[in-house]
């Protein structure tokens, strides 16, 4: 394929293209297994062609002064925490939640920390004040800004060869070329070296994460060091998020692949579709979603309006989508809820909605469980939130964006509806009533603390 023509990609054709070139099988000139470490990059590379987000944040030398003074104030304060004390286990978290209290907290790995966080070193990928965080022990960390100071000491290689053969598969990607492999593998290079000496350091037992990106290096030097990683699920995952999709056909050789030792999903759905290799998956549940997707039927108050969920990758599609649908419709209450990465572009989502009193942009005022139960219906191109609506037996919409969610992904599901216009939508919205129910936990079971308990006491940790 010329460079010039561009190939779709999906997980079925990438998952072929790994197979046909025995990728798994790839070393560098040090020895070291490199495709599963830039797969899942390279994936989403292809299959937005590396279009860049489009961010309405303003940076101004003020702003980078405060950061730069911030970053200085956050790596003193972890290596304080690296040099001093012992603890039995490392949490690394997400705490993009707030609690009834206003505190930012992980609601994935919440139910873990109620019952460990008092033996735990907490790392927080969520940046916030130290205040705000509802343990006291998180501290945020910002191993971006560490990788891009140190990653530059690393040998670099030249992987022209299997830029090559991407190309020549799937068509050129702007960006994916020997800088971008070597600034992902040189990444995972500093990130092995560096869990590696905190978990020694620290003499941890056992580690649980909330994936907030892909730590290939720290599940490898859980492995090495013969420290059980324990993941719990932050969200949607599929066959199509290459992070947690592989090939059943594919033999995998000894340590070509980085995995946890053990994953937590929300309940047995989530990975009956898919192939994911990890050494144990257990379906045990989460508090916060399952509490939160309860049905809490209003007497004589029925859901009114649309939740949007959006996401920094699909922000400018659903705003002009449901810029479209107000066209149609002035008086369907539109709740847009922002992402968390979003939180800092929500007065460019204002004005682009101060014209309809119908919409209201939703950062952290609200929480999606709420939402979900106030709304009847919600809207994303790719979200776990979809699945939230579903469960509180609401309507699920999906705007239907080349290369995100299909019907496909929504095998068997009920209430589920895809659409292409606004048209669509507002027919949606004004026909359709959830007769089929799910059953209580299918996507999102309560926590199970025996469970927990029997894993805990099994593996001695």
């Amino acid at each position: 394929m010329s460079n010039c023509e561009h190939k779709l990609v999906d997980w079925r054709s990438f998952h072929t293209f790994e197979e046909e070139n025995g990728l798994f099988g790839l070393k560098n000139g040090a020895g070291l297994f490199i495709w599963d470490l830039v797969r899942f990059d390279v994936f989403y590379c292809l299959l937005r062609n590396q279009d860049k987000v489009v961010t309405t944040a303003i940076a101004t030398k003020k702003n980078a002064i405060k950061s730069l003074c911030q970053n200085i104030i956050y790596l003193a304060r972890l290596a304080f925490f690296f040099l001093f004390g012992k603890y039995k286990y490392l949490m690394i978290t997400n705490a993009r939640n707030k609690s009834s209290d206003n505190k930012f907290f992980d609601q994935n790995l919440d139910d873990v920390l109620k019952r460990l966080h008092k033996e735990a070193f907490i790392l927080e990928t969520f940046e916030a004040k130290k205040s705000a965080y509802q343990y006291p022990q998180s501290n945020y960390y910002n191993i971006g800004l560490l990788r891009r100071i140190l990653q530059r000491f690393y040998k670099r290689d030249d992987y022209t060869s299997l830029l090559n053969l991407i190309n020549t598969t799937f068509g050129s990607c702007p960006g994916l070329d020997n800088q971008y492999l070597n600034n992902l593998i040189n990444g995972f290079k500093f990130d092995y070296g560096f869990y590696k000496r905190i978990i020694k350091r620290k003499q941890v037992k056992a580690i649980f994460i909330t994936q907030n990106g892909i730590q290939k290096g720290l599940f490898a030097a859980g492995r090495d060091l013969g420290v059980p990683v324990i993941e719990y699920q932050h969200g949607l995952i599929e066959r199509a998020h290459i992070a947690y999709s592989y090939n059943e056909r594919i033999s995998y050789p000894a340590l070509s692949i980085c995995l946890p030792a053990y994953f937590f999903s929300f309940s047995e759905y989530w990975t009956k579709l898919l192939f994911y290799p990890v050494g144990t998956i257990m379906p045990i549940g989460n508090t916060s979603f399952y509490k939160s997707l309860l049905m809490q039927a209003v007497e004589g108050k029925q859901p009114e309006g649309l939740t949007v969920v959006s996401a920094n990758i699909y922000g400018e599609q659903l705003k002009e989508f449901i810029l479209a649908f107000l066209k149609l419709d002035n008086h369907t209450m539109v709740y847009f809820k922002l992402h968390p990465n979003q939180w800092n572009e929500a007065a460019f989502y204002a004005a682009a909605f101060e014209s309809f009193d119908t919409v209201s942009v939703i950062t952290n005022e609200m929480s999606m469980g709420q939402l979900v139960q106030q709304t009847k219906a919600t809207l994303v191109i790719k979200s776990t939130a979809i699945y939230e609506a579903l469960q509180a037996q609401r309507t699920g919409i999906v705007y239907n964006v080349e290369g995100a969610m299909t019907p496909d992904d929504a095998e068997g599901l009920v209430n589920l509806h895809f659409v292409s216009d606004a048209m669509q939508l507002k027919q949606i919205l004004d026909d359709n009533v959830v007769t089929e129910k799910y059953e209580e936990g299918f996507f999102f079971k309560n926590f199970d603390a025996a469970m927990f308990s029997d894993f805990m006491e099994k593996n001695n940790i």
